[in-house]
Order: C-alpha cells, then structure tokens, then sequence
C-alpha cells in the first residue's frame, strides 16, 4: 500500500525501502518482521538506504520498516563498568540468558540493567545553580570506580529537587529549574554515537600516558589524549601442530588431528571462515592440567583449527619435542625456580620447561577371570585391565611372536626366571600351562592365540585397554616389557609413535626417562633432572608458588637443547581451558598453554578507564579476551581489572554492519567517563577490520571505489574516529582535566605498510609502535622496531618528564637513539669486515648499543618486578648505561685497552637492573655508577 514503509530491495546487510519520506540521516529504524536494528545511511526521495546490524537472511521485499524518529545512541550511566557488550551496545550476558549462547535476531534487550537500583549520593544541595556537566551526584559502581552523575550538555539551571537514596537508572532523582520549564533528571542519559560528545577547551599533550614499556615511555612515548597505531598481522593464534598428541583423562592419545576430525562427527562448527573453524563440542573431553600445585583433570568442549606461516620446533634434554606457533606460550622455570609463562619465540637454548614427572590416572580396574573365556567372550573384550593380565601383556609386547597357534615368548639372552614367570601367569589368568625350550615360552590354546591377536599385542602399538588402565596395571605393564627386553634400562624402539606412547606410560609409573633417536633410556635411580644449574649456580626446582607440595612427584624441569623455527604454511590446532589455561601433551608430557591474551596496556596504563574494542577481529581471538580480562587483576588496586573495563564485542562472523558500529559506541562511551573528570584508554582491534566493513558496505551501495576498493572517504572517517581522543577541559562550573587516549591496531595483510589502511592511520596518529617479526624471531620482546617507529609527542612531553623526573631526559633519550642508529649503520660494515676491524671507539659504540637493546629495551611481560617498570627508573636505567658508554670511551682515550673494557665486571650488574624492585633501585644504580667509574678506572691503573 502506498505510503507504508516497506523493505524494497536487500543486498547483505544494505536493505532499501520506500515510504521513508520525513525520516532522517543515521535514524535508527526496525527492520522485518523481527524487528533487526538498522541505521539510515543513505535518503533519496522517499527511499532509505539502511544498513542493518543483524543477519538479514530470510528478509523479503514486502517486509515493514519502523522509525524510531532518533539516531542510533547508546545508554549511559551506572552498569556500564565490567559488562560485555556487542558492537550496538546489547549486553551479551543478558542475551545468552535469554536466547543460550547463539545471539537470537530481534532480541531486543535494554543496555543497562533496569531492575538493578543503585546507590544515589547527591553532592548538590537544592537551590544549587548547576549548568551542563556538572556533578550532581555519586554512585559506587564498583569498588574501583566511583560513577558520577552528571547534569547533561544541554541543561542547565537551579536544583528544585534532590534525593538520596536507591534508584534504578530509569527513576527519577532530581529536577531542574530551567528558564523554560522544570526538568527531570535520572542516571541514565542516552547520546548518538556518531556525535562527539561536547567539552570547554582541547587542551595540548603535553602529558605522557605512561604505560611503564620502556621502550614505549622512553623512546616513543603517547601523550594522554593521544592516538597511536600498531600495526600487527591478521590471525596470529598460539596453537600447537596437527601431529601433536594430547593425553585424555583416560589415559589414551590422540593427536590434535584426529581430535579435530573427532569434533566435526561430535560437534557443531560455531564459527568459520576461509582461515579457520571453531568448534563445540556436544561432550567435553577431559584432559590433564596443572593448577600450580598438582596435576588435575580439567574439562573442555572448545576445538580451534587455524593456520601460521611458522612453527618453533623445541627439543628437551630428556627427547621430548613439541611443535608451536611462536607466540604459543610454554612454562619456563626461571633462575628462582618460578614458572613464568613465556612465549615460545622468547626461548632459548638453555631455557627450562616444565615437563611431567608423574601423572596419576587411577581408572578403575575390572577383576577379569580369563579361565573360563570362551569364543563368545573374546568378542566381547573387557574394558579394564588387571595387574596380572598387564605383566602378562608387557612380557608379550616386548618379546612376543605368534607362529600359526602358537604364541611364543622369546628371551634372547634365555633368562629362566623371565620364562618361568610367563608361564606362572598364564596358568594363572587362564589355567594353560606354557612349554618351556631353552630359551622359548611357548602357548598352544587358539583361544588365548586368538585373545592376543584381538588385543592387538604384538601391533606395533599400545593397546588402548593398557592407555586406558590404572597406574598400577601400568606400572605392572612396564615391568613385564623391561624384563623381557634385551636391558634393563635401555628400551630399543625405532618406530616415533611407539616411544611417544611408552613415554607417557613411563611418566605415568613415574620413572624418569630420556627419548633418543633408537630408543628410551630408564633412569631407574629416579636422578633425571633434579636439580637446575645457572652458571656456578644450582637452585631447587622446587616452585615458589606452590609451598609445601608434592611438586617432585608432579613435575619437572626440562632443559631445552635446541630450538628452531620451521616454516610453513600449516594447520594448527587448539583447546580452549577456561581457568586452567594450560593441557599435557607434545612427544612426551609436556606443559602446554592454551589460549591467553596479555593486554599490558589495559593492565599498567596510567588510565582510570579502559575500553577494549573487538571490531572484527576473530571469534577465538575475542573469547581470549573475554575469558582474560575478568582474571586480570588490577596492580593499583588488587582487585579485578574489569571493575575498571568496559568490552565491546564484534567478531569477525557477526553482521559486518555492526563492526561499522562498534567503534563509535566505543568512544562515545569513554567520552562520558572522561566528562566525569577521568582518563580513558580507548583500545580498538582491529581497525583494518571496521575499513573493510565500510569496503562492504560501500561495495553494496554501488559507490565509486577508492585505492584498493576501498571508500573515497576512507581517510575522513578515519579521521572522525580518532579526532574524538584529546585532553580537554571538560564541561561545568568546575575545570576537570580528562582526556581520551585512542591506541588503534591496524592488521595490514602480509604486514604491508603501504596498504591504504595503515597509510592514512599514519597520516592521524602521532605515534606509531611499529611490530617487526624479524625483532619476534631474535626473541626481542616487546618486538617494537627502535628505528621504524616514531612518536610525534617526543617534544610535547618532554618538560613533564624534566620537572618529574630529571631535567636531562631529553638529552638522555636523543643521546640513546642516536648509539643505536650509529649501530645499525656500523652493522653494515661489521658483517662485511667483522667487528674487530672497527676502529676501537665505534667497537665501544656497539656494544652500548647491545646493552640499550638487550638491558633496556627488552622487557619480560611475565616478570612480576620487569613487567612494569616506573618513568624514574626507566630514566635511571638509561642514564646508567650511557655513563658506561662515556667512561668507557674517556678510557680508552687515556690508553686503556679496549678487550678489558669490554669486559668490565659491571655489565652484569648493568644487565640486572631491570629485575631490581622499584624501592630499593635508587640505591643500588647508584652503586652500579659507582662501580663504572672505579673499574674504569683500575682498567688505566
């Protein structure tokens, strides 16, 4: 009927319809018959260009359309802190309680919670003249934040009415005499994302957003209310490779292949595209964890299959061997005997790892009485394992042959005791007496022949009934295989399968072995690896963090004796743990972690506030992020990091429109915290992501394309996007100070630079970390490149850092930069001649160069004091290795030979600054510049 809002066309998430007259630009409308979430992007006489922020599947022409008559805003007051919202601002929470944990179309669910009341603490009296943004009120959101609630932009007058008391967001509060009329003010207030939220002034960056990153503070620092960018590649998923085996609570392997496979028949895929699938599981799988003290079972019903361009392959002193992605992360036991988790490009030679000592898998066993076992039971194999029956079994595996009926025990060196006891169990299990031939035990039953076969014994393989047995069967199994082999403590096995299994029955009987080439070899004595040597210095395994535990008996440190990166490309596969984080498996019981997000800005950045924005990125890559940051704990306060974190949630399979959406939701959000006096740390992943949404959409519109397809006003809208961060003056009677700061990740494809995306985020942001994977691959990290990157903000923050922390940092910093561009050229020269034809001052310069890197530049986000490190001492610490660079070479000029200054003592202690405790630094840097002038000058002496 003419006139009535209807769906004309639908293209993807771009529907057309017509009837539109009178409606508005950005208007939020309600599409079909479910009511989808739209936004009028597009008005041509009476036709609407909508772009909908839900699946559109099953929409028809016919369909009606509903005007809101407002734009598309997002809700704004007390319940926003710590929830989890999708890119329109729908709490997903909510939603999974009401739909499960597919988001149903339509569902229409409200921002914030309305049933919730809040504590209202007025901090205006009435009679009080208030004008827009200012505080009228307190609410303690959580124990983190205190929620203040504001006057909005738009009113202002005279309090004729407050109260204190509990409210919920939609109730009234108070009321404002206006010139006009008397207005009702609640807590909640709602705002169009895609208008910036007024203040009273911008003021300049000229104060740092210290993050405590060294090489982020120090050489290309942000200001608060600054943007940066860092570019990084698409997808990188710590995963392990398709042939490694993980251990099953029941004691069998699988492969992480034939795991997949297994979840495609017992599963459903929940998310897929052309680089990846996801899969849950209709069972869990139980697998065996470590929880920091034992090793416990854990449940999982999460299957990832993804793919990397490159493997780290790690080989242990004792042979096991696991393969990885290189940001895969492994548990290295540290000089303090302190697990650290570390990423496995951050390994070395050398390194320890944590291995499995002893695993305790204690299913039940079946008491099987075998001398009445007919054909009929054969077929019906028990499922459980007896002692006995195992060390009869073991005998088999080891010498056992079948010739037609007879099944033959042969002990090459004829040892009667062995033979004796194999027919003591076979009289015993099924009432068959062995013959015995020099060095022969010989069966003749077909049905204990038959038996034998059907288990699979005498395969090149385990037996799964033995995988699956008790410890006790097991340990009972090992004995009977290392009797009968040709030595008691080396095990000859060629086939890689076969010592892969056995080693993980051995570390379940507890007894330490080492895995090579031809075989395994037993430590019987139990004196594998007992203790970890650093230098002239052996610590105890033992774990800190565990206390008084059976930590020995559990686990152990093994030494890593090579390590190598392999490239593909390949599959890669993964178990997501909630909690645990970490599973057994590899060619041998290794300690593997699953997937972990460490977001050390949101955790250190001298922030109130922190936004997390997923737009786009990849549904594995989101869940890390959703499961990390409720565990994270706040080092200012000790209580959770979420209390002070808002998550908007768009992965790569929802409607694209919505990625579109999900950015200004987010900055509109940490506008309203910054009105209220704080500083907001807006973090968006991916923004190359939202520009390939707006590709899509643009392609659906049918507009003229730009580079590389994508939109014209590419770089406007980028710029909309990232003019919202700034330091201002807020709005009110009071001058609050907050500011906006907007880090983006851009994901260039194959790491190109010059792609459009990246392009024009460099022409806005002002500061650009630049990732360099050749830095990964050295085991660099934070792997930020000193010489590609550049922040614009050096001179603007340069006079907070010299009234609060030294008045040279300036120079300090240049002086710094410079040795290590000096370096890169020198390098040129050194590969070609080598070092030591370098003039003997340019040698000096080197290696202050090295230590600026290696000292300094290098940071270990897992060390509990290196994590973090304050301005002063960052300072200190650059300032201490310059001092060695000018000593040096004030030396040298006097005549002191250059190989003793090269080797001064002090290196070692310039080399541990970074793990020295912030109170007690000022004091010993102070003995190490000390000790660099003294040596010095006892090398001239």
């Amino acid at each position: 009927m003419t006139g009535e809002k209807r769906i004309i066309r639908v293209s993807g998430p771009v529907v057309v319809a017509e009837g539109m007259k009178g409606s508005q630009m950005y208007e939020m409308v309600r599409v079909g018959e479910e009511k989808l979430i739209g936004e009028i992007i597009e008005l041509e006489g009476d036709k609407a260009t909508i772009q909908v922020y839900e699946d559109t599947t099953g929409l028809k022409p016919g369909e009606k359309v509903e005007t809101t008559g407002g734009p598309l805003s997002v809700e704004l007051g007390p319940g926003v802190l710590g929830e989890i919202f999708d890119g329109i601002q729908r709490p997903l929470d909510k939603i999974k309680a009401m739909t499960g944990e597919f988001i149903r179309r339509g569902v229409d669910v409200p921002s914030l919670p309305r049933e919730k009341k809040w504590k209202f603490k007025p901090t205006v009296d009435v009679g009080d003249e208030v004008v827009g943004g200012d505080i009228i009120g307190e609410v303690q959101e959580t124990k983190s934040i205190v929620h203040k609630i504001m006057v909005p932009p738009n009113i202002s007058g005279s309090i004729e009415n407050i109260e204190e008391g509990k409210f919920k967001v939609d109730e009234k509060i108070a009321e404002i005499k206006t010139d006009d009329s008397v207005e009702e003010l609640k807590m909640m207030q709602k705002w169009p994302v895609r208008k910036s939220r007024p203040y009273k002034k911008k003021l300049d960056p000229d104060v740092p957003l210290i993050t405590g990153q060294r090489v982020q503070d120090t050489f290309f620092p942000i200001a608060k209310g600054g943007t940066a960018a860092i570019p990084g590649p698409f997808g990188s998923g710590k995963c392990v490779s398709g042939d490694t085996p993980i251990l099953l609570g029941d004691g069998s392997l699988i492969t992480m292949e034939e795991l997949y496979k297994k979840s495609l028949e017992n599963g459903k895929v929940i998310e897929e595209n052309e680089h990846e699938e996801i899969i849950k599981l209709d069972k869990p799988i139980t697998v065996y964890s470590f929880d920091g003290s034992k090793i416990i079972k854990t449940k999982t019903d999460i299957f990832y299959k993804g793919k990397s361009d490159s493997l780290i392959h790690i080989k242990t002193k004792s042979g096991r061997e696991v393969k990885v992605t290189p940001i895969h992360i492994l548990f290295k036991i540290n000089e303090n005997g302190e697990i650290v988790e570390t990423m496995a490009k951050d390994l070395n030679e050398g390194d320890y790892i944590v291995a499995a000592r002893k695993i305790d898998i204690n299913n039940e066993d079946e008491k099987i009485d075998l001398s009445k076992f007919n054909e009929k039971e054969i077929k019906k194999l028990p499922d459980k394992m007896s002692p006995e029956l195992a060390e009869f079994l073991g005998l088999l595996f080891a010498a056992g042959q079948l010739d037609e009926n007879k099944l033959i025990l042969k002990i090459e060196n004829g040892n009667k005791d062995i033979l004796e006891r194999f027919s003591e169990l076979s009289l015993k299990l099924f009432g068959v007496e062995c013959k015995i031939l020099e060095n022969k035990a010989i069966i003749e039953n077909k049905l204990i022949v038959k038996f034998v076969k059907t288990l699979g014994i005498l395969e090149s393989k385990i037996p799964k009934i033995i995988l699956k047995s008790k410890n006790k069967c097991i340990a009972r199994f090992i004995d009977g295989y290392i009797n009968a082999s040709a030595s008691n403590n080396v095990l000859s096995i060629e086939d890689k399968d076969l010592k892969v299994q056995l080693s993980y029955l051995l570390t379940r009987a507890g007894i330490y072995h080492e895995i090579s080439h031809d075989g395994i070899f037993l430590h019987l004595d139990n004196s594998l690896l007992t203790s970890v040597e650093y230098g002239d210095e052996v610590v105890s395994v033992a774990i800190s963090s565990c206390g008084e535990t059976n930590y020995p008996n559990e686990i152990f440190a093994d030494q890593i004796v090579e390590i190598r990166e392999i490239t593909g490309p390949f599959d890669v596969y993964d178990i997501s743990i909630p909690g645990i984080e970490n599973f057994f498996g590899g060619f041998g019981a290794i300690l593997l972690h699953n997937t972990v997000t460490q977001q050390q800005l949101a955790k250190w950045a001298d922030a109130d506030i922190v936004i997390y924005v997923g737009c786009g990125e990849r549904g594995n890559e989101m869940t890390e992020v959703l499961e990390e940051f409720p565990k994270l704990e706040d080092p200012r306060t000790g209580r959770p990091l979420m209390e002070r974190t808002v998550l908007i949630a768009n992965t790569s399979n929802m409607p694209v429109a919505a990625r579109e959406a999900c950015v200004y939701t987010g900055i509109t959000i940490a506008e309203y915290f910054r009105d209220m006096g704080y500083d907001v740390a807006l973090m968006a992943d991916s923004t190359s992501r939202w520009a390939e949404a707006m590709r899509e959409i643009s392609g659906r519109l049918e507009e003229m394309p730009g580079e590389e397809g994508y939109p014209a006003y590419l770089a406007s809208r980028l710029a909309q996007f990232y003019e919202r961060a700034g330091r201002v003056i807020t709005l009110g009677s009071e001058d609050k100070v907050a500011s906006v700061s907007v880090i983006g990740a851009v994901s260039p494809p194959g790491g190109d630079f010059s792609e459009p995306v990246t392009q024009n985020t460099l022409r806005i942001c002002k500061v650009f970390w630049a990732l360099d994977s050749s830095l990964a691959d050295r085991r660099h990290f934070p792997a930020i490149d000193w010489l590609q990157s550049y922040s614009l903000y050096v001179d603007s923050v340069k006079d907070w850092w010299k009234k609060k922390i030294g008045k040279d940092w300036k120079a300090v910093r240049d002086e710094a930069m410079a040795l290590l561009q000096k370096e890169a050229e020198l390098q040129e020269i050194v590969q070609l001649v080598g070092p030591d034809a370098l003039p003997d001052i340019e040698r000096l310069t080197l290696e202050t160069a090295r230590m600026i890197r290696e000292d300094f530049l290098q940071q270990n986000a897992y060390h509990e004091i290196d994590t973090y490190c304050p301005p002063e001492k960052q300072f200190k610490m650059l300032e201490t290795i310059l001092l060695f660079n000018r000593e040096t070479k004030k030396a040298l000029k006097k005549g002191a030979p250059i190989d003793k200054l090269t080797q001064l003592p002090v290196k070692e202690d310039i080399a541990r600054m970074k793990y020295i405790p912030p109170d007690e630094f000022e004091e010993k840097v102070k003995e190490i510049q000390d000790k660099i002038i003294k040596q010095c000058e006892e090398v001239l002496k």
